[in-house]
């Protein structure tokens, strides 16, 4: 959120108002940030997931969090094991913090437009729903690909060799439906969090003296 604004300015001539960017505009904006804080997050979201897909019936090998790490590291290709799953984990980002943005900033002023909105927290909570909605939708499939690929951690027998093979298995053995799976909780947790963040940003920047998205 905090480049946001300043991939777009940088995208746009100088002068150009808020209400002049343009939706490719602030997709790429978007997109861009969140790839940025993805790639840096990866390795730490691995670990996360590796956690979450251990069971009672499989135990988890790990100890700690710092153990996880060590042993990813030693075992599974050195430094470049903790980027396992990096191109849907960053694709993923990338997707959600461009649509997440790009739809609210838009919603915003499509609503301002028609009259019946001003720039109040009703139309930011309105704006985080459309945005919760869209994004979810989108986001969904890549995510099922990014969960697979970071809990197919066997260093032989992998299930799977790429992201796009991934997605062609699920479509082939699982149909469509399989990109949408978990589709309600996803949305259950992302809505939420869309509404919180979003929300608060617009409450933090005009606390400071910024003008809101």
């Amino acid at each position: 959120m905090g480049l946001y604004d300043s991939i777009k300015v940088l995208l746009a001539p100088h002068g150009t108002t808020k209400e002049e960017f343009s939706f490719g505009q602030k997709l790429i904006a978007g997109a861009g940030s969140g790839a940025l804080g993805s790639f840096i997050a990866t390795p730490t979201d691995l670990v996360k997931i590796r956690f979450q897909s251990y069971s009672p019936r499989h135990p988890n090998p790990y100890k700690n969090t710092f153990a996880a790490f060590y042993h990813i590291i030693k075992y599974e290709n050195g430094i470049f094991g903790l980027y396992k799953g990096a191109l849907p984990t960053i694709t993923r980002a990338t997707v959600l913090t461009g649509m997440q943005l790009s739809t609210y900033d838009q919603s915003k002023r499509l609503l301002l437009r028609s009259g019946y909105f001003h720039d109040n927290p009703t139309l930011h909570i309105v704006s985080s729903i459309i945005s919760g909605l869209l994004t979810t939708t989108i986001v969904s499939p890549i995510d099922i690909i990014k969960t697979r690929i970071m809990t197919d951690n066997t260093s032989t027998n992998r299930l799977y060799k790429s992201s796009f093979d991934c997605a062609y298995k699920l479509l082939m053995k699982e149909g469509p439906e399989a990109f949408l799976k978990g589709w309600l909780p996803n949305y259950l947790r992302l809505g939420p969090h869309f509404l919180v963040s979003l929300s608060l940003a617009e409450l933090i920047r005009k606390s400071l003296g910024a003008d809101s998205f």
